[in-house]
């Protein structure tokens, strides 16, 4: 079940971001007990190993996660990773979780992220300074945000996570959100319905 979701999450997260950027990533993290257990990432095909093992290690050094890699798959138009997480103990999945995955793939105009186990629902929100845009939308169990990658050239991450402006930080939905909100759930209950016909039939 935790593939067939997987897979549909990711193709939408890859399908919503791909008209925007030549090299839109998809990256999806699973928390459970309070901590980041996988992360699974998708690229566009034309990416070479070399550039996405560096994605791989910004993410460990952002994160200071342990991450350890299985081969990736190359479906289609994307490549896809899917790695195991240690040491990814998360009190704000927003600062523990977003950021350092938005800085660490910063040298990407345009990121899908998604974050699956959040224990509460949280109102959509926009943040944007000179670096980045980051929209947010979800609901219990699944929080989604885009982020829109400006200017890559912070120095920190307090420094990315900053909005220029005390009223920058606004809790209120953006134009895209809600869309990119319905696009996640309705590629999970695809998968959800796949699974329920999958199992039927093995009965």
């Amino acid at each position: 079940m935790y593939r067939i979701l997987l897979l549909s999450a990711l193709a939408t997260i890859w399908c919503a971001v791909a008209t925007a950027t030549d090299t839109p990533v998809g990256l999806v993290a699973a928390l459970q007990g309070g901590a980041v257990v996988s992360l699974d990432a998708s690229f566009p095909a034309g990416m070479n190993m070399t550039a996405i093992q560096s994605d791989l290690q910004q993410v460990a050094q952002r994160t200071g996660w342990r991450i350890e890699g299985q081969p990736a798959e190359t479906e289609g138009d994307t490549i896809s990773v899917h790695a195991q997480v240690m040491g990814g103990e998360v009190a704000s999945v927003l600062n523990d979780v977003v950021w350092p995955l938005v800085a660490a793939m910063a040298r990407h105009e345009r990121l899908g992220i998604m974050v699956t186990g959040a224990p509460a629902a949280v109102a959509p929100m926009v943040v944007e300074n000179r670096f980045v845009r980051l929209e947010q939308s979800g609901g219990q169990g699944i929080l989604s945000y885009q982020a829109f990658v400006k200017d890559s050239s912070f120095e920190s991450l307090d420094e990315l996570m900053k909005p220029d402006l005390p009223g920058a930080s606004t809790h209120r939905g953006s134009r895209l959100g809600w869309a990119w909100f319905f696009l996640v759930v309705t590629a999970m209950a695809v998968g959800v319905l796949v699974y329920l016909l999958m199992r039927r039939r093995g009965d």
